[in-house]
Formats: C-alpha cells, sequence, structure tokens
C-alpha cells in the first residue's frame, strides 16, 4: 500500500475522469452509439483534482523523509554497533567476546557472528551459544532486516509496527523452544535464569537497533519457557497437514474469472443489459454473459444477447473499475466448426477471445463429432505461446504480451488429445468501436 496508488495514471489536468464510449463512425451505428453517448455522465470541471494533487504531494514528501529518517537511523546504529566491537577477541570459531556490549546477540549478514559479554557466567553460556545458532541456522540475520526495510517503506501504517514487534517476539520464542526441545524440559530453570540475567543488564544503542539480535520481550518468554511442553507427534503430524493444506489453498492459480466477486458480476451484467437496452431497444432475447476476466483494473466481458433472428454474435465489452463501458469489439460464433476465434489489440497485448461448441463437423467424412475441450494454446508468430484451461460453457478469454500474428490455436481434451486448430476455423482479426 502505498500512497501512490491514490493517483490515477490517466487521468489529466482540467478533464473529468469519467471515460465515455469511442462514437462510431458508420452510418447505421452511429444513432446507436450517440444514443449510448447521451445516456453517459458528463465530466464536469473541478478544482477538487488539484486539492487531490496537492495532498497527495505534501503527504508523498512526508512519506520519503520518514523513509530517510529510519534508513539513516538503521545504518548509523548498525555502523555503531561494529564500532564498538573492534575490541572483540575470538572464543572459539565464530563466537566473539567483548566488554563494549552487555548482552549477546548476532550481527553480520555475510558472516554472522555470535558476541557475547566478557565475563559472562559459564553456567549460562551454553544457553546463550545454543539460542544464537537456532538463529543463525534459520537465517533470521537476513530475515529480520528484510522484515525492518519493508517496515522503513511502510513507517505510516501502525499495523507494520504491530506485525513487526510481533515477529520480533514470536522470532526470539520460537528460538527459546528450539533451545528446549534439543536440551529438554530439565534446562527450563537454567534457560529462564540466562535470560533474567541478560534482561538486568540489556541497555544502550542495541535495545534500539531493528538490525541486531539481542535478547528481547524477556518476560514474556520466561512464561513460555517456563510453560514449555514437548508438543506429541500427532500434534506435529496434524500441523503439518494443515499447513500443507493451507499452502496448496492459497497458492493455487485461480482462473481469470474466479476473481472477480459476485457483486462486481451482478453490477458487469447490470451495466451490458443496459447497454442493450439503449443500443437494441427491440431485442428481447435473454443477456448471456459467457466469460468475465480481470484485465489492469477493469474488465474484459464476453457476452450476447440473441433475439432469435439472424445470425447470433457476441461482443466483447472492455469496462473499466468505475462499472463504465470504454469500449467494445465484435465476436463470431462457431457454427460447423467447433471454436472460434477473434484477436484485438490493446495496449502493446492481444486479446484473443472465443466460443465453443460441442460438436465438430468433418468436411473430409461430412460426419459430425462431439468433442471435448478443456486446454486452448495459442501459438503467435513471435514464438509467443499461451496456454489456459478453459470450460466449454463459458468460451474464452486469453490476453497474451505480444502483438505479433496468431499462428496457429489448438484445442484439446483433458487426455491432451488434439479436437481442432485453425486449419478448421479462421481468427478473425476484430477492432475496437
Amino acid at each position: 500500500m502505498s500512497f501512490f496508488n491514490l493517483v490515477d495514471l490517466n487521468a489529466k489536468q482540467g478533464r473529468g475522469v469519467s471515460e465515455f464510449i469511442p462514437q462510431n463512425t458508420g452510418a447505421v451505428q452511429f444513432g446507436i452509439d450517440s444514443a449510448v453517448n447521451a445516456s453517459s455522465p458528463t465530466a464536469v470541471p473541478s478544482a477538487t483534482l488539484n486539492v487531490m494533487q496537492l495532498c497527495i504531494t505534501v503527504f508523498s514528501l512526508v512519506w520519503i523523509f520518514g523513509v530517510v529518517v529510519l534508513l539513516f537511523y538503521s545504518i548509523f546504529s548498525c555502523l555503531k554497533i561494529k564500532e564498538r566491537l573492534q575490541t572483540a577477541t575470538i572464543v572459539r570459531d565464530n563466537v566473539f567476546e567483548t566488554d563494549a556490549v552487555d548482552t549477546a546477540f548476532v550481527f553480520g549478514f555475510i558472516r554472522p557472528r555470535i558476541y557475547v559479554p566478557a565475563n559472562i557466567e559459564n553456567a549460562i553460556l551454553p544457553y546463550i551459544l545454543e539460542h544464537e545458532r537456532v538463529h543463525i541456522l534459520r537465517r533470521d540475520y537476513l530475515i529480520k532486516p528484510i522484515a525492518f526495510l519493508a517496515l522503513i517503506l511502510h513507517w505510516f501504517n501502525p499495523l507494520i509496527w504491530i506485525c513487526f514487534t510481533l515477529m520480533s517476539r514470536d522470532m526470539e520464542m520460537s528460538c527459546d523452544e528450539s533451545v528446549l526441545y534439543r536440551l529438554g524440559e530439565d534446562a527450563k530453570g537454567g534457560y529462564s535464569n540466562s535470560l533474567l540475567a541478560l534482561s538486568i543488564k540489556r541497555k544502550g544503542i542495541l535495545t534500539a537497533n531493528s538490525l541486531a539480535f539481542g535478547e528481547s520481550h524477556v518476560k514474556t518468554r520466561i512464561k513460555n519457557v517456563l510453560k514449555f511442553k514437548k508438543p506429541a507427534l500427532w500434534v506435529i503430524m496434524v500441523s503439518i497437514v494443515a499447513v500443507l493444506a493451507a499452502v496448496i489453498v492459497f497458492t493455487a492459480n485461480p482462473s481469470g474469472e474466479g476473481t472477480v466477486s459476485a457483486r462486481a458480476k451482478r453490477k458487469l451484467a447490470d451495466v451490458i443489459d443496459q447497454y442493450y437496452q439503449v443500443a437494441d431497444p427491440i431485442n428481447k432475447g435473454t443477456l448471456k454473459i459467457y466469460n468475465i476476466k480481470k484485465y489492469g483494473s477493469g474488465y474484459l466481458v464476453l457476452a450476447e444477447k440473441y433475439s432469435g433472428d439472424g445470425d447470433i454474435h457476441t461482443f466483447l465489452f472492455l469496462i473499466n473499475r468505475d462499472f463504465s463501458i470504454v469500449t467494445k469489439a465484435f465476436g463470431n460464433m462457431p457454427i460447423s466448426p467447433c471454436f472460434s476465434a477473434n484477436v484485438v489489440k490493446h495496449q502493446g497485448k492481444s486479446i484473443v477471445y472465443g466460443n465453443f461448441d460441442k460438436k465438430r463437423w468433418d468436411p473430409n467424412t461430412d460426419l459430425v463429432n462431439d468433442v471435448q475441450i478443456d486446454f486452448i494454446k495459442i501459438i503467435f508468430e513471435d514464438g509467443t505461446v499461451v496456454e489456459e484451461e478453459v470450460s466449454m460453457d463459458k468460451g474464452y478469454i486469453v490476453v497474451a504480451d505480444t502483438v505479433a500474428g496468431i499462428k496457429n490455436i489448438e484445442v484439446y481434451n483433458k487426455q491432451r488429445e488434439l479436437q481442432s486448430d485453425l486449419s478448421e476455423t479462421i481468427c478473425h482479426d476484430q477492432i475496437w468501436y
């Protein structure tokens, strides 16, 4: 979330923010589109936009100032700690001691080291080293600075500060539990004493520096240590299954229509129905919405309203986030082939759309065969290939980041058996109007 998200990049000085439906130059369609434009709201110039731009500019400067202050403070704190550690002497491996600090912590990004106070009691030293080694094993010395960088960028959001504080506490408590799991529950007393001993000495710049690891949230951690019990095996297994299930659910790639809320679907249907009432008032057919796909901040909608007379055709509507029709393109329905194909260009992208039929006529044998289409594969002349899962009753809308010509379109069933391609139909180049 950023203040810059409040800015409409498409807004221009002196113009209203409402978009309009472009007029057609055709003699017959001109009256229809004029009627639609007449029903669209007229933009009224206002000074509101200037006030909003001024507020956004001021807030942006305040945000930048906050980011710079916190960033410089963090860098200064790191340099100050590094200066203090110049006199540290090695104890063994990556463990160093110094009289310049009063608490244990991990410092360093590439080669992290454990620093402990000089003359620390031998009875508590093993607990401290075990705790800090868990931090290094888990790469917490990298995770926490990255989290703090996110905090710097979102410093104006109090929820981020709360999240960072809770993350820091949970990180320490998790390391405590890991140490107790290794040493056993008999180590609770000695471990609690080590936390208490360090909490008494805890002071100085380390307490304010969010990039260094030190002992923190001591009261909460001691309570957690005293209540710690090794989890039963069945609890661990259930937790793993629950986490895996959550990962599968939340990382699954939903279809384009699946990202559109039910409220948005109803609103889009109302907007298109109102269009047909104005543009084609004698059409008393039933509106059918085949497919809806998120497109930028707006929507692409493939729809058809068939009155019962003449050929059946669809329209691809481009609708903005304010649920106003920006423009539309004509679409063909399949007759003898099992799918239709249309393509229209928009802002450096190709939008390919069409519908499916459950039967396919074979001109060689003059027989009609049943087909099942579950996947569509579009191959462009520049080598771009886009493949998506489709539903036969909903048609398809595929957006590709290329404006190259289409070399072939192939449709397959679930067994990956080819059902048809462009050798049996034509991909029609359409235009917006």
